[in-house]
């Protein structure tokens, strides 16, 4: 494995690690009816887990939309995952 690529899996992990972190905060605040930071935690989750997956081909973005639009570009529409997965990351 090339350096690049270590780099590209250390981040993936990295990633990885903040998304499961974040879906835990969420579980917190849904304990204690935090409702509307559940839900903030939750698609925080699901979008470092999508920018864990593109850290793998080297890709990055700034911007929220460019992350979820070449996702579905490049994944959901690809079939690597479901639709229903994509639509929710929209949502």
């Amino acid at each position: 494995m090339s350096v690049d690529n270590n780099k590209a899996v250390d981040l993936c992990i990295y990633r990885m690690n903040h998304a499961t972190e974040t879906l835990d905060t969420a579980k917190l605040c849904m304990e204690h009816k935090r409702y509307k930071d559940a839900i903030n935690r939750c698609y925080y989750a699901a979008f470092y887990a999508v920018k864990a997956v593109l850290a793998l081909e080297g890709t990055d973005f700034k911007r929220h939309k460019d992350v979820v639009a070449y996702f579905n570009q490049n994944y959901v529409a690809t079939n690597v995952f479901n639709r229903e997965t994509g639509k929710r990351l929209g949502r």
